[in-house]
C-alpha cells in the first residue's frame, strides 16, 4: 500500500482550493504588478504596446509619489486579502478552527493563513512587500534621471506610505487595542500615544463596542471605511479644482486604479459569493447596460471609399521634394490628449510663422494622441486656408488642454 501524506488529503486539497478561489482577485493583482515593470525592459512581455513608457524619466517627485503609492497598494492588496480570510466562515465554516486543531493542520493551508491573515507579523509584511512592491520600486529607481536621487526619493516614499498606512490604522487600533495591525516599534508608538491622549470622539467607541458575536462590523473594518472616506475626499476636492500637479507621472494614476480595483473586486466578491454570484458578471452586465444607456455623442463611422488618384510611392515623394528647398518629415509621439493639442499648437505655429513649411511637410508619422492632433491639424487645412479667419476655431478649446 503506497503511503500518501496526509497533507494531499482530499479535504485539505478542497480547503486550499477555496482559498484560492476567495483570493484570486488579489492573486491577479498581484500578479500584475510585477509584470508591469516588465514591460519597461522586454518588447516582448505582456502590456508593453500599452504601457511601455509609463516607467521612464522620473524625477524626485515623481519617483517619491510612485514609490508612496505603490507601499499602498501592496499593502491595501494584503490587508484587504486578510479581511476576507477573516470572513470566509460564513461560506466554508470557522476558518480558525482548521488551525486549532494540530492534528488537522496541514501545511500550505496553514501557511496561507498566517501569510494572509489581516493582523500580521513583521516577517509577513517585509515578505510581502519584496514579492508585490519590490520589481515596481527597482524600476523607477534604474529608470529615473538621477539613480543616487531615486533612492532618497524611494525610501522616502515608501516611508510616507508607511505612516500613511499607521494612520489609516488608528482608528480600528483604537477601538480595539487588543489587535496587532503593525507588529514594528513605530507604529506601536505612534497608537501608544494616540491611545494615551484619545479624544472624547474615540471614547465612546471603545467604551461601548459590543461583544464579537454581536458585532455588524468588525474592528479591522473600520481601516477601509476611513480609507475610503478620505481618498474620496480627495477626488472630489481634485475634481473641483481641476488642477493636479504636473509632477504626478502616469504610473502613479496605473497604480491608483489598480487601488481601486482592488477594493472592487474584493468587496463584490465578498458579499456576492454568498449567493454564488460572480462579481466579474455583475461588473461586465454593469458597464453593458450603462453603455447603453448613455449617448456616445464623440464616435464616428468609419467608410472606405475609392481613391481618387493613386498613392504616391516614397520614391516619388522623395523625387517631388527635389523641387523644393526642404523636405520635412513630422514625427509625433503619443501621450493622449495633451500630446494630441500639442502636435496641432506646435504644427500650427510653426506654419503661420513659415506659410512655406505647409507645402514642404512630405510625411507625417504619429502614434496615438500625436495622431489626433495630427489628423485635426490636416482637417482646418483641409478645408480653411491658413491666413483665413475661420482658420482654428477651436484655437481656445485646444489650448486649454495644455494648462
Amino acid at each position: 500500500m503506497k503511503f500518501v501524506p496526509k497533507t494531499f488529503t482530499v479535504a485539505n486539497v478542497r480547503k486550499v482550493m477555496n482559498l484560492v478561489d476567495i483570493l484570486k482577485y488579489g492573486i491577479f493583482f498581484m500578479i500584475l504588478l510585477n509584470l508591469l515593470p516588465l514591460s519597461a525592459f522586454f518588447v516582448g512581455s505582456p502590456l508593453h504596446n500599452i504601457i511601455g513608457g509609463i516607467y521612464s524619466d522620473f524625477g524626485f517627485a515623481g519617483v517619491l509619489t510612485a514609490s508612496m503609492v505603490l507601499t499602498l497598494t501592496a499593502w491595501s492588496l494584503l490587508y484587504t486579502q486578510g479581511l476576507i480570510i477573516d470572513g470566509i466562515e460564513s461560506r466554508y465554516g470557522d476558518t480558525r478552527k482548521w488551525t486549532s486543531d494540530e492534528n488537522n493542520i496541514h501545511a500550505v493551508h496553514l501557511c496561507m493563513f498566517k501569510f494572509f491573515n489581516a493582523q500580521a507579523a513583521w516577517q509577513q509584511l517585509v515578505i510581502y512587500f519584496l514579492l508585490v512592491a519590490l520589481s515596481g520600486i527597482l524600476v523607477v529607481i534604474y529608470e529615473s534621471e538621477l539613480w543616487y536621487w531615486s533612492i532618497v526619493a524611494a525610501l522616502l516614499g515608501m516611508g510616507i506610505g508607511y505612516f500613511i498606512v499607521i494612520l489609516f490604522c488608528l482608528l480600528a487600533q483604537l477601538t480595539e487595542p487588543t489587535l496587532t495591525l503593525l507588529p514594528d516599534p513605530v507604529a506601536r508608538w505612534i497608537w501608544a500615544k494616540a491611545e494615551a491622549l484619545r479624544c472624547r470622539l474615540f471614547e465612546p467607541v471603545g467604551r461601548k463596542e459590543q461583544p464579537p458575536h454581536k458585532r455588524r462590523i468588525e474592528p479591522t473594518h473600520y481601516v477601509a471605511v476611513v480609507v475610503v472616506l478620505i481618498l474620496i475626499s480627495v477626488g472630489i476636492v481634485a475634481w473641483i479644482f481641476q488642477s493636479p500637479p504636473q509632477f504626478i507621472p502616469a504610473l502613479v494614476y496605473a497604480y491608483t486604479l489598480i487601488l481601486f480595483l482592488i477594493w472592487t473586486f474584493s468587496a463584490l466578491d465578498f458579499h456576492l459569493a454568498r449567493f454564488n454570484i460572480n462579481s466579474l458578471a455583475v461588473l461586465i452586465v454593469f458597464v453593458f447596460v450603462s453603455y447603453l444607456a448613455t449617448d456616445m455623442d464623440h464616435s464616428f463611422e468609419i467608410s472606405v471609399t475609392d481613391t481618387v488618384a493613386q498613392a504616391l510611392t516614397p520614391v516619388e515623394v522623395a523625387k517631388g521634394s527635389r523641387q523644393k528647398d526642404n523636405l520635412v518629415v513630422v514625427v509625433s509621439s503619443g501621450g493622449g490628449i495633451k500630446a494630441a493639442a500639442w502636435t496641432t499648437l506646435a504644427l500650427r505655429d510653426l506654419i503661420m510663422t513659415r506659410p512655406e513649411l505647409a507645402d514642404e511637410i512630405r510625411l507625417i508619422s504619429t502614434v496615438s494622441g500625436g495622431t489626433v492632433g495630427a489628423a485635426y491639424y490636416l482637417n482646418e487645412l483641409c478645408h480653411s486656408p491658413i491666413d483665413s479667419p475661420h482658420f482654428w476655431n477651436d484655437k481656445d478649446e485646444i489650448e486649454k488642454m495644455l494648462n
